[in-house]
């Protein structure tokens, strides 16, 4: 009974410690947690993903996977982009998170970086699934599919929703490798989806062959 009784002092003592807080003592309280926490007041709002193509440096992508919170088994092992998917039933599939629609599946076989190019003008050319703005995605995009696995066996299970196909397993961006060494462009950044990571790949090499998932932004109407 005594414990009871204690307890109930420490609680109304609680309130009524709070209840003293000034409101500008509470404003800088928010304040704190808004920066440890960027995401959380907002966390209802579409964010706005970078769709044109650029240089990015490999200490510039690690940013952006922590800015973004992306999942990433080198980068951001804690990664959880929250996503919010719906399949579209027209072979597309569109994340209310970030506005974008995806191919839910993509090629079906893997390419050289040119004919990934040529691959998206075919896709517009022949208006897939009725819209002709299908493009490349950038590493920002495309990184913002990575998850962390569900299975222990990277065999049986990706780093990607089942809402989508697994077999683009390696997939290409149009994000452009910036190298110390050269300004010649000859590298392309590409997102592993079955070790869940980003990497590059020297597309001017023919050897070099990836997959491609397309993406178009949900707010272009067709005309």
């Amino acid at each position: 009974m005594k414990t009871m009784y204690f307890l109930l002092n420490c609680f109304i003592y609680m309130i009524f410690v709070i209840g003293c807080i000034s409101e500008s003592h509470q404003a800088k309280i928010k304040n704190s947690i808004n920066q440890e926490y960027p995401n959380l007041e907002n966390i209802n709002e579409t964010i706005k993903l970078r769709s044109k193509s650029i240089q990015l440096s490999e200490k510039e992508a690690v940013s952006l996977f922590r800015r973004y919170n992306f999942y990433s088994s080198q980068w951001n092992l804690s990664g959880n982009f929250e996503n919010i998917f719906q399949n579209n039933n027209n072979g597309t599939v569109k994340d209310k998170k970030t506005g974008l629609i995806w191919q839910q599946s993509g090629s079906s076989d893997r390419m050289i970086y040119e004919d990934a190019k040529k691959y998206i003008v075919r896709l517009n050319k022949n208006k897939f699934a009725g819209y002709s703005d299908w493009h490349l995605p950038t590493l920002e995009e495309i990184a913002s599919l990575l998850e962390p696995r569900r299975k222990d066996d990277c065999f049986e299970d990706c780093c990607i929703d089942p809402i989508f196909n697994p077999t683009q397993c390696i997939c290409w961006t149009a994000d452009i490798f910036k190298s110390k060494y050269s300004d010649e462009p000859q590298i392309a950044w590409t997102i592993n989806f079955m070790a869940g990571y980003a990497s590059w790949t020297f597309f001017k090499r023919t050897n070099y062959v990836h997959y491609v998932r397309a993406v178009r932004c949900a707010e272009k109407l067709e005309e």
